[in-house]
This record gives C-alpha cells, structure tokens and sequence, in this order.
C-alpha cells in the first residue's frame, strides 16, 4: 500500500511536542464504507478530519481520544494539504473540474494540478502568533483550526447568535486585543484586518483559482472547495463498491475481508483484468 511523508505548514500540537512530519497510507475499501457511514452525519470539513484520521500513520500507537485532541489543533490549510497528498496517491495528480464562465457562461473542462495546489503552502511556520495594528486596535492572532469550526457548530451563546459564523470564527482566532474586544459585533476594520493575514498565514485554507475561459478568453478568479471536491469524487464511487466486492469474490474468491483491505486503484485494476480476460482480450 503506497504511503506519502507530509510536510505541514504549522503542525499538530502533542501534548509534548508539535509534529510537522506525518504519514498517510491511500485509500481502501473500508475507508469507502467509513466514510459512507458518516455522510449524513458531519459536515464536510468533520468527514474529512474522521477520514485523515484513519489515513494518518504515526510511529507510536494513539488512543481515540488522544488522536481526537491531536487533529483538534490542525490549521484548516493542513488540513487541505493532507487531503490533497491523499487524493494524490489514492487516485493521481490530476484533478479534473468543470467550471462555469461568468462571463459567457459557457461550461469549461479544466486539468489542475495537484502538486501546484501543494506548493501553496508546504513550508514549516514556527511562528505562534501573528501581529496585527489597526487604527483602533493591537491585535494578536493565530492559524483557524478544526476546533475552531467545531465549535461554532456548537456555539451556544445567545449574546452572539447575530454576529457572523464568519465572524465568529475571526473571533475565535484572536489570541489577544488591545483594547479589549466587547461581546458586541466585532468592528469591521477588525474583519477586514484578519481576513488578509489569515490568508498570508495559512494560505492552503482558502484556495483560489486563476483561470481563463477557453470560450471567450475571460480570466475566471474562483474558490476551490476541495473537500467537497474529493468528497464528491469518492462518493460517486461508494455506490459500486458492491458490485465490484462480488465480482472479486466470485472470480477470485477472496474473502470480503481482504477485497476491502485492497487499495482502491489496485482493487479497480483487478476488476479492470478481469474483464479483459474474460473479453478475450
């Protein structure tokens, strides 16, 4: 099974050290029915952190608990970076989308490359904490992460109902302010301040694309939603993993077992055989 060595940006913090370096392992036929399993259940960002979850090795074994408060401090571009490394060598390099031009509104194929994305964001940040002056403000801030979007889902505090989820998350990456910050609507300088150094500091979290219409030349500026992207991709296979589970057992007569510890392109390849043996070809 083919494993990729991660370089992360700004790391996950162990209760001894922060670790930059991490494993992944690709995709198999149980993490298809994991990830089948909690579909319904999560958003998309939470079905991607239980997924890296099982994809992570490490070089000594972890409980549940102890690798649920490790993937807690993940920044959101880690994150991305993890995914795309495990998309990579899962399914390839390249990834194909289709867009709509804004201009003239015709849809357009694009080829993007995975090893570009990456080289948005693979450089190690040792820095903590982020400086930031506005006319009003000393602001002290840090990376988004996991956490932070988990707990805006399970934000219950009613003084803040009306502010932002956007604005709550800005909130909650705000280390410390001079002046104080009130429980009232953050000021806008604060929002239009953060939202940029962010961007600077963990850049793999917000991917945008630069691209050109091939219809009528436009230049298309768009946000790349990766997880939905390669949760997409995955899904649209789930649904034949039945079908392609029995035909394995009944030419091979593999155990179930087995079919879903097999790596996904090596399972498809088997079935690819298959055919062309019994296509005579």
């Amino acid at each position: 099974m083919r494993q990729v060595l991660v370089t992360l940006s700004h790391g996950l913090q162990s209760s001894e050290s922060k670790l930059y370096h991490v494993k992944l392992r690709e995709l198999n036929g149980f993490d298809e029915q994991f990830l089948e399993s909690i579909k319904n259940e999560l958003p998309a960002f939470l079905q991607t952190t239980e997924l890296l979850k099982k994809t992570t090795l490490f070089e000594s074994e972890m409980t549940k608990i102890q690798k649920d408060e490790l993937f807690k401090t993940l920044t959101i571009g880690d994150r991305i970076c993890l995914l795309l490394n495990l998309r990579k060598i899962t399914f390839g390099n390249s990834l194909s989308c289709i867009m709509t031009c804004d201009s003239c509104k015709e849809k357009a194929s694009f080829e993007l490359d995975i090893d570009s994305l990456l080289n948005l964001g693979t450089k190690q940040i040792k820095t903590e904490n982020y400086l930031i002056h506005t006319k009003n403000f000393s602001l002290k801030i840090r990376p988004l992460t996991v956490l932070d979007q988990e707990s805006i889902l399970s934000y219950s505090d009613k003084r803040n109902f009306k502010e932002k989820p956007t604005d709550q998350l800005i909130r909650s990456c705000i280390v410390s302010s001079k002046p104080n910050l009130s429980d009232s609507s953050l000021p806008q300088e604060i929002i239009d301040a953060v939202n940029p150094k962010l961007n600077e500091i963990d850049p793999m979290a917000d991917i945008i694309l630069d691209l050109k219409c091939p219809a009528c030349d436009h230049s298309l500026q768009t946000p790349f939603e990766i997880e939905n992207f390669v949760l997409r991709e995955i899904y649209s296979q789930i649904s034949s993993l039945e079908k392609e589970i029995h035909w394995l057992a009944f030419n091979y007569n593999w155990s179930e077992k087995n079919i879903l510890n097999l790596p996904i392109q090596k399972r498809h390849r088997y079935i690819e055989l298959i055919n062309e043996t019994l296509s005579g070809e």
